[in-house]
């Protein structure tokens, strides 16, 4: 995932006159470097040079394009929890109507 942030981090920083050149794999090391990322070891070179592949000769704009209209269909941590949270008071009422139906 730090491979792909730095990717579009130097996609983002590019000047508008280069904005043709795509990042090298250099562009991204330096920037994970910047931050402290180690991104030179073996197994970790294997993995940049898959995104390298995947990524060869596609539109950064449209992968994110299309990226977010697979995530518009992805339910949300957030709505799940309100689901849950909603289910469980429900239970909590109808064991405490339960409890009152027993003692009278």
């Amino acid at each position: 995932m730090k491979f792909v942030a730095a990717y579009l981090l130097a996609c983002l920083g590019a000047d508008s006159a280069a904005a043709a050149e795509r990042p090298t794999k250099e562009d991204v090391r330096r920037i994970l470097d910047s931050v402290g990322a180690d991104a030179g070891e073996e197994e970790e070179e294997g993995s940049l040079d898959l995104l390298f592949a995947r990524l060869e000769g596609k539109d950064v704009a449209e992968l994110v394009a299309a990226g977010r209209e697979q995530l518009a269909y992805a339910p949300s941590g957030a709505a799940a929890a309100g689901v849950a949270a909603t289910a469980a008071a429900g239970e909590a009422k109808e064991d405490k109507e339960e409890e009152k139906k027993e003692e009278e």
